[in-house]
């Protein structure tokens, strides 16, 4: 089913999105290191426009990196790209619901892609923080107001 939806998205839009799911990394650098060179020798997208991007999975390593080419960076900057896999797919993930992820983070490719997806309205930043605990920048901000 995700072949599918994505060889007709790319039929449709030139565009080309590709998922890549490993058990885990081939290498001991940087996760946006890796993905870039892995990225750049599959020359993902059309000759000449770079519109492409590679969904990278890595399984047992609890890992995922969805590397965008420039000619799609409009579409999907790295703002986009990071609320996609944190708040569409990490919590299918977490469920340890692998599919639904899939299908939520392909959906929300998509959607980004052709300039139709909508933020979840959070930053990476409010995540955090409500998995810490209150703000307390926040906080002492408004104490030093009053």
């Amino acid at each position: 089913e995700h072949n599918r939806k994505l060889e007709a998205f790319e039929k449709s839009v030139s565009s080309q999105i590709v998922v890549a799911i490993f058990p885990r990394m081939q290498s001991d650098t940087d996760t946006a290191d890796y993905t870039q060179r892995v990225a750049e020798s599959w020359r993902v997208g059309q000759a000449g426009t770079n519109n492409g991007a590679v969904l990278f999975v890595f399984v047992n390593d609890r890992k995922m990196y969805l590397k965008v080419g420039y000619g799609l960076e409009g579409a999907i900057p790295d703002i986009t790209a990071k609320d996609i896999t944190e708040y569409r797919i990490k919590p299918h993930f977490k469920n340890n619901d692998y599919n639904a992820g899939l299908v939520a983070g392909v959906d929300a490719i998509i959607q980004a892609a052709r300039g139709e997806y909508r933020g979840t309205g959070r930053t990476v930043a409010e995540g955090q923080s409500r998995s810490r605990g209150p703000n307390f920048g926040f906080i002492l901000f408004l104490v030093i107001l009053f």
